[in-house]
C-alpha cells in the first residue's frame, strides 16, 4: 500500500536518497555502519557485552545488555533483535533506543548480535537469536530478571526474526516469551516476487533491496512454493498458541500489506494482536526521524504496549478474546483457541490470587480445556468487568442465532449467566424455537429458572 507522506515526514522524505542495496554495495554499507557515530546511551543506563553459548556446533553469540543503574529485582526483560534486511546491522545501532526504553520501562534489554546473511543464511541468524533467548531464561536469576516476564521484539528484519523466534519457541517448548513486539517486520519472502507494487513512496527499503535481502537469507530466490519452517514467518499456516503481539507499520512501507495480513491472521487464530497503522509513514521512519511528532507517538504506543504486557499479560489475552468473540466472522474461529486463551489468563493471574469462588472452581477442575467449558466457567464465576463482558458475549451469540456447536456449548452448563431471569427465559425460548434438537434441554433450563 502507498499514499502521500505523513505531514510530519513529507519534507524529509523527499530528501532521502532512494538507495538500492546490491551485493557490491553491501560491503560498503557495512563499513559505513561500523564507522558511523551513534548517539550515546544515557549515563544512568549500564551497557555491557557478554558472549553466550551459541547453537550446537556454532560460535558463541554476543549480546549487548542494557540495564538501568537503579533497577528493582527481579525485573522484566526484552530480547531485542536489530534490523537490517537480514544482511546488515549490529546491536550498537540501537544503543540509544534500547537504553532509553530500558530506562523508561524499568527493564533489562538484551540485544542480539546475530550472524548475517549471505555469509550465514537461514537458519543461522534465527538460531543465534534462539540461543540468546534460552540463555536469558537460563540466567534469569543471575541477571535479576523475572523469567515469567520476558518479551521478544525487533524492527524490520529484527521483527521478522522476532515473529519466527516466537514460532520456534512455541514449537520447541523450552522457553515461553510472554509477548512479541513486531515493528514493521520483514515477514514474507513472497512480497519480493510481487509485480503490482507502486514503490513511489517507499523509502529506506525498496523492492529491489527486498529481493537481495531475502535471496541472501534464504540462500535462493524468494517465492518458492515451499520454504523451510520458520524461514519466513508469514508462511506458517497455524498461528494459534503464539504469544500476544503488537504490530506497527506505515502505509508507505513496503511491508504494509504482509504485516497487516499477519496481524489479522494472528487475531483470527486467537492470538491477541494490537495493530497500529500509521498513515503516510515509510519504513524506519521512527528511527530515522526520531523527534518527529508521529515518530514519538509511534514509539509511545509500543512502549505502552510493552509496559502492559510485562506488567499484566492477562490484559492482552482478554483483548484477544474480545476481538475473537465480537468479530462478525467469529463463528469460523476454532473454539479450542478461545479456551486456550482463557487458560492463559488463569495461568497469568494464578489460582492462589483468584476470588474464592473461582479458586474453588479451579480446584474442582471446572476450568477444563474442553471446548467452551472454560469460557462458560469464567462467565459464571468472574466478578470483574471482564467477566461481565464475557457474559455479554454469550448473550450476543445466542441473540444472533449462532451455529449449533456454540448453542450446545452454551447449554452445557446449568448456570448460564444473564442479566435477569426473564431475559434468560426469553433467550432459551428463542433457542428452543430455532434449534429443535435442543428444545428439551432448553425447557429443562427454563423450568429451573422459574423455580
Amino acid at each position: 500500500m502507498s499514499q502521500a507522506f505523513h505531514p510530519d515526514l513529507a519534507r524529509v522524505a523527499r530528501l532521502l536518497p532512494r538507495v538500492t542495496i546490491s551485493p557490491r554495495l553491501l560491503s560498503v554499507m557495512r563499513f559505513l555502519m561500523r564507522v558511523m557515530p551513534v548517539p550515546r546511551a544515557p549515563r544512568d543506563v549500564v551497557v555491557h557485552d557478554v558472549k553466550v553459548p551459541g547453537p550446537a556446533g556454532a560460535p558463541h553469540v554476543r549480546v549487548r545488555i542494557y540495564r538501568p543503574a537503579t533497577l528493582a529485582r527481579p525485573a522484566p526483560a526484552l530480547l531485542w533483535i536489530h534490523g537490517g534486511g537480514y544482511i546488515l546491522g549490529a546491536p550498537e545501532q540501537d544503543d540509544l533506543l534500547c537504553a532509553s526504553n530500558a530506562r523508561e520501562l524499568g527493564i533489562v534489554i538484551v540485544s542480539v548480535d546475530y550472524r548475517l546473511a549471505p555469509e550465514h543464511p537461514f537458519p543461522a541468524p534465527l538460531e543465534d537469536c534462539y540461543a540468546a533467548l534460552r540463555w536469558l531464561f537460563a540466567e534469569a536469576a543471575a541477571l535479576g530478571v523475572a523469567p515469567d516476564r520476558i518479551a521478544i521484539g525487533g524492527a524490520s528484519a529484527g521483527g521478522g526474526l522476532t515473529a519466527a523466534l516466537a514460532q520456534l519457541a512455541h514449537d520447541r517448548k523450552e522457553v515461553k516469551p510472554v509477548f512479541q513486539l513486531l515493528i514493521y517486520p520483514m515477514l514474507d519472502d513472497r512480497t519480493a516476487t510481487r509485480t503490482d507494487i507502486d514503490g513511489k513512496h517507499h523509502r529506506l527499503w525498496s523492492q529491489e533491496s527486498n529481493v537481495v535481502g531475502w535471496t541472501s537469507y534464504l540462500g535462493h530466490a524468494p517465492g518458492r512454493p515451499v520454504v523451510p519452517a520458520h524461514a519466513a514467518a508469514a508462511r506458517r499456516e497455524d498461528l494459534s498458541g503464539l504469544p500476544p503481539a503488537w504490530m506497527g507499520v506505515g502505509t508507505c512501507d513496503l511491508f504494509h500489506d504482509e504485516d497487516v495480513a499477519y496481524a489479522r491472521r494472528l487475531s483470527a487464530c486467537g492470538v491477541p494482536c494490537e495493530e497500529v497503522i500509521v498513515p503516510g509513514a515509510f519504513h524506519g521512519f521512527d528511527l530515522t526521524f526520531r523527534d518527529a511528532p508521529v515518530s514519538r507517538d509511534f514509539r509511545a504506543g509500543y512502549v505502552a504496549a510493552l509496559r502492559r504486557a510485562l506488567n499484566n499479560t492477562a490484559s492482552f489475552h482478554w483483548r484477544g478474546i474480545r476481538n475473537m468473540c465480537l468479530d462478525p466472522s467469529a463463528r469460523d474461529y476454532d473454539l479450542t483457541a478461545l479456551s486456550d486463551a482463557l487458560a492463559e489468563i488463569i495461568d497469568d493471574v494464578g489460582a492462589d490470587k483468584l476470588p474464592d469462588d473461582i479458586a474453588s472452581a479451579v480446584e474442582k477442575n471446572f476450568f477444563s480445556l474442553d471446548e467452551g467449558s472454560l469460557l462458560l466457567g469464567v462467565a459464571t464465576y468472574s466478578t470483574d468487568d471482564e467477566g461481565a463482558h464475557i457474559r455479554q458475549v454469550l448473550e450476543h451469540w445466542l441473540e444472533a442465532g449462532v451455529d449449533e456447536i456454540r448453542v450446545a456449548l452454551a447449554l452445557s452448563h446449568e448456570a448460564i449467566p444473564f442479566r435477569s431471569r426473564a431475559r434468560r427465559v426469553a433467550i432459551l425460548t428463542g433457542i428452543a424455537g430455532r434449534f429443535p434438537k435442543f428444545a428439551d434441554r432448553c425447557r429443562h433450563l427454563i423450568e429451573a429458572s422459574r423455580e
